[in-house]
């Protein structure tokens, strides 16, 4: 093999190591493709406070939950119109057990009376756990 065609035969593989790891052009009249971001891993338990539990059980939850309802639906009565259903997704911190996000996820028509409950449901204290993030859905029926 002559030196002319080694050179060849590098730049041909070169060119075609190139060509593989380089995404597909986009379709003309298409946005080019976005990259997918990793998947976030989900919270891992730290080793803090041994003294601290875990995480929430289901009845550390209502024991919260069911008395602040009943506040929830005196503070927000009046701005409901009659049998509707709102459900919160809350978002509990684990360390200071305070509720760090709330998101609306079904306001029964009524935005109003969503944004009320979510933020009456925000004011919610846990016990803290060692947990990072707890998450729970609470429905509350007007």
């Amino acid at each position: 093999m002559s030196l002319g065609s080694r050179h060849r035969l590098v730049a041909l593989s070169s060119l075609a190591l190139w060509a593989c790891s380089s995404p597909a052009p986009a379709p003309a009249g298409e946005p080019p493709p976005v990259k997918a971001e990793p998947a976030a891993a989900a919270p891992v338990e730290k080793a803090g406070d041994p003294s601290l539990p875990a995480e929430l059980t289901e009845a550390e939850l209502r024991e919260v939950l069911e008395p602040l309802k009943v506040a929830v639906r005196q503070t927000c009565n009046g701005i409901d119109r009659a049998k509707e259903r709102v459900e919160v997704e809350l978002t509990i911190a684990g360390r200071t057990g305070a509720v760090s996000h709330t998101t609306v996820r079904h306001d029964g028509g009524n935005p109003a009376l969503g944004s009320c409950v979510a933020k009456e449901l925000a004011r919610a204290t846990f016990k803290p756990t060692r947990k990072a993030t707890t998450r729970t859905l609470v429905a509350i029926n007007f």
